[in-house]
This record gives C-alpha cells, sequence and structure tokens, in this order.
C-alpha cells in the first residue's frame, strides 16, 4: 500500500464538492483514472498497485460521489461523472489520461470516453455490469441489506467473500483472489465512511437505463476485459455490450473471476491499455 498521504487525497471542485482520490503504481508513469465497483472506493485501486509499477502507470483511483471522500451529490447521473474527471484532470495537470472501470465502474469509464474523447486516450471496461439485474442473486441480496440505519458491520466482510468467489479450479488464480479480500473489503467499509447515502444511489442508478449512448464513442480505442469464471457479474454482459461498439476489443479469460481479472491478469490489461493509448 502506497504512504497514507497518497491514500486520502481530495480535490475541490468548481461547485465547492470534494472529489476523493488515491493513487498508486509509478507516479512517473502514463496516466489512467481507475473507477471502482458497488461498494468500493478509491482504495479498490490498490488490486492493480503492483501491476501498475511494473508497467509504469500512474494509477489514480477516484471516489464516486457520496463514496469515500467524495461530497455526496444529489441527483447525480453517471453522464454527470465525466465533468467531475475533466476537472479532477486539470487540478492534476494531466491533459490527456486513460480510463478504467472496473465492475459497475465500467459506465463511468465509457461515459468519458463519450463525453470527453479529447482527453481519453483509451477506456478500459473491466468486468464491467450495467444493470443491476447483471449482478449474481447472491450479491443483490447482499447490497439490498445497505439502508441508513442499518446494521453494517459485517456486510464488507460478507460481500469481500462474494467477490473472490469464482467458478475456476484451485490454482487458476483463485488463491490471489482470496488474498485481496481484505483490500476489498477496505474499500468498501470507505466507501460507506459516512454513511451509505452514495452506495444507495448507486443502486438506484444500476437499477435504471444509462444516460448516455455508448455507441457514440469515436476516436478513442475501447478495450473490454472478463473472465468467464466470474461467479459476480456473468461474461455475457460484456459480450452483448462489446458487440455493439464497432472497433472495440473484447478478451475474456477462461479460469479468471471477478477479482483475480484484476490481481491475475492486470499486467496484460495495463500493457495492452498502453499500447493501444500511445
Amino acid at each position: 500500500m502506497p504512504s497514507p498521504d497518497l491514500l486520502a487525497q481530495s480535490a475541490r471542485l468548481p461547485d465547492g464538492r470534494l472529489l476523493g482520490y488515491a493513487e498508486f503504481g509509478d507516479r512517473a508513469g502514463v496516466p489512467f483514472l481507475f473507477f471502482h465497483g458497488e461498494p468500493g472506493s478509491r482504495l479498490s485501486g490498490d488490486l492493480l498497485a503492483s501491476h501498475a509499477r511494473a508497467c509504469g502507470v500512474r494509477l489514480i483511483a477516484v471516489d464516486r460521489p457520496g463514496f469515500g471522500l467524495s461530497t455526496f451529490q444529489a441527483g447525480r447521473t453517471r453522464a454527470n461523472w465525466p465533468a467531475d474527471v475533466e476537472h479532477l484532470a486539470d487540478m492534476l495537470d494531466l491533459d490527456r489520461f486513460g480510463v478504467i472501470g472496473w465492475s459497475a465502474g465500467g459506465p463511468y469509464a465509457l461515459a468519458c470516453g463519450a463525453a470527453i474523447p479529447h482527453r481519453v486516450r483509451a477506456v478500459g471496461v473491466l468486468a464491467g455490469v450495467g444493470r443491476l439485474g447483471n449482478f449474481d442473486p447472491a450479491m443483490v441480496k447482499g447490497l439490498l441489506r445497505i439502508r441508513p440505519g442499518g446494521n453494517l458491520d459485517d456486510l464488507p466482510e460478507v460481500m469481500a467473500r462474494a467477490w473472490t468467489r469464482t467458478r475456476a479450479a484451485a490454482g487458476s488464480g483463485v488463491e490471489a483472489a482470496q488474498e485481496s479480500a481484505g483490500t476489498i473489503a477496505a474499500g468498501m467499509r470507505e466507501a460507506m465512511r459516512d454513511g451509505p447515502a452514495g452506495v444507495l444511489h448507486e443502486l438506484r442508478l444500476l437499477a435504471r437505463s444509462w444516460e448516455f449512448d455508448p455507441t457514440t464513442i469515436a476516436g478513442v480505442p475501447v478495450r473490454f476485459w472478463h473472465g468467464k469464471a466470474d461467479a459476480v457479474v456473468p461474461a455475457r454482459h460484456t459480450r452483448r455490450l462489446a458487440a455493439q461498439l464497432p472497433g472495440s476489443q473484447a478478451t475474456f479469460y477462461p479460469a479468471a473471476g471477478h477479482v483475480s481479472l484484476l490481481t491475475v491478469h492486470g499486467g496484460e490489461i495495463l500493457r495492452e491499455l498502453l499500447r493501444a493509448s500511445a
């Protein structure tokens, strides 16, 4: 894990809200912004940290509004996200950058590709999900436990175990995913540090259609990755979405799960994004 000062940074947006972020990998490397899942936070970026260091990537993991250090934004949609990202990039003196969305963060990466193509070098979607119905039923059951005033003490650990479940056999990355359960739980706990309002709002968004059209992305390389052994988000969603985006490329790893996609294959994914963004 990087030093604490790199894990708890925030930027003040023009409307006064704070946007929390953490930095991983090579601070002199090619910048990529990482968008977490649901629930999750900037701390989830640690799942790719060692790969980012090895590949020369400066990974900037950002809390969405109402998660972690980011101020809640009533009524926000996924289409609002690119403006926040662009403001953060300006504050960090980033002219152009790549974006990576994991799980429920996938649509946010695509939204950036559609809205600010002049800033985005490449879009990577890792085990992306578009609607709540694409989640595994056990995962949905855990998410529905989240409510104001509810007892959420054990929920991060319960959900972390669900995220690290995989349909793959032992020895194919399962162990690497299970070792990351603590990182995932910490990210989920941080997501709700000031209460579950942001997480609940995200659940409502997951139940609705996207507020932007990903098929309008032009001039930006789009890459999808998904594990066929993913027990949280079925790979069929990525197949369907990739087929709708002309020029996009999709890679499916037979034994990868929702987490081992990052922990085992993160290096290959980052290297491909670097090639695509060159």
